[in-house]
């Protein structure tokens, strides 16, 4: 590991020379930004342990190809060794906002490192530096000047309590709702096609609207499609009945690991339709995987978290890291003052309106 990071290190010395004219080098923290950025992540994504979905070449194009943005690499070198690195991005134009953040639109997407202890100290460096009046690192625990909200738990599930007995897992109460939704005439199906992702579009909006918030893209969902449906990475489950959409789950692979990215139902979901819909994807692909990644949720969303305990999720903490001061308010679940009457308000607009306006808004909410 040591000689091959080594190598990447000495084959970019002739990159090295556009890195510092920016001028972006802080002792031994260097900063690759834009295309340069990409290409030096994904050398260094190859060889440092422990990436996830967040980190992957095939999320971040989803993100530079949807939202249009800016990244930026910051890594640590002790000589000519890279400790550990941190992909970071900005909206662009950059007036926008001038906050880095690792990484928008993204659960988690801590720094990785090459030993022990690497993480901690590319941000100390980070904070030092100067390079950011704002950032924030999703998934990591930063020292001093940093400041750490626990707002958000982790949820996954080890699938091999399936292999122990599904019903054990998911018990009476949920087989009662499936069988709820089978008798009221629905049906599962799941497909890649850009057709999918476009009927769970059109529910996602009518859940963003729900909850008072505005929604992805169409275009982000085509976008998702073509990085990841296209590519056999990813699919969308739907529970229908006679041509009605009821409730929706789009999956991205990973290695031994399915996430549950994004979940919509329907204004007038029938019973049991997102139990039934949710047997059929846990018993399809329990055996095809390590764990299920559930994705994170609030502290103060009971409702949410009980969902994902009762279909054998186990929550850890999910620390995110602010320079200089964490927000007031980092979680839409917990809205308060303006922004809570704005959401109140965005309930009672009609769909359309809904769609017009908040999907040019939804970049700037990352």
């Amino acid at each position: 590991m040591t000689s091959a990071l080594n190598h990447i290190s000495s084959g970019f010395a002739s990159s090295d020379a556009k890195v510092t004219k920016h001028p972006d080098c802080e002792g031994n923290l260097i900063f690759y930004r834009d295309s340069l950025a990409i290409e030096r992540w994904k050398l260094l994504l190859s060889l440092l342990p422990a990436s996830g979905l967040f980190h992957s070449a095939e999320w971040i194009g989803l993100l530079r190809s949807a939202y249009k943005l800016r990244f930026v690499v910051a890594e640590l070198r002790e000589r000519e060794k890279v400790l550990a690195a941190v992909l970071m991005a900005h909206p662009y134009p950059r007036w926008i906002s001038d906050r880095l953040t690792a990484l928008p639109f993204s659960d988690f997407c801590p720094p990785l490192e090459a030993e022990p202890g690497a993480a901690i100290a590319l941000l100390g460096k980070l904070a030092q530096s100067g390079y950011s009046s704002r950032v924030e690192v999703r998934g990591a625990c930063g020292a001093r000047p940093w400041q750490v909200s626990r707002t958000f738990m982790h949820w996954e599930v080890d699938c091999e309590i399936f292999r122990r007995g599904m019903n054990k897992v998911l018990g009476t109460a949920f087989r009662r709702e499936v069988k709820r939704g089978q008798e009221e005439g629905l049906t599962v199906e799941s497909g890649s096609s850009a057709a999918f992702f476009e009927r769970f579009y059109r529910l996602q909006l009518q859940t963003r609207q729900r909850l008072g918030l505005p929604s992805q893209s169409r275009q982000f969902f085509q976008q998702v499609h073509r990085w990841f449906g296209t590519r056999n990475l990813g699919e969308v489950w739907l529970a229908q009945r006679n041509g009605i959409d009821h409730a929706g789950v789009v999956l991205l692979f990973e290695k031994d690991v399915l996430h549950f990215k994004w979940g919509a139902r329907s204004s007038e979901m029938a019973g049991g339709a997102n139990h039934l819909l949710h047997w059929h994807i846990i018993e399809n692909h329990w055996n095809r995987y390590q764990r299920f990644d559930l994705g994170r949720s609030g502290n103060a969303n009971d409702g949410l978290s009980r969902w994902k305990r009762h279909i054998g999720g186990r929550a850890s903490e999910l620390a995110y890291s602010y320079l200089p001061t964490a927000p007031s308010v980092s979680n839409s679940e917990e809205l308060s003052g303006i922004a809570q009457g704005i959401s109140k308000l965005w309930r009672r607009l009609p769909l359309p309106v809904t769609e017009l306006v908040g999907t040019r808004l939804y970049r700037f909410l990352g």
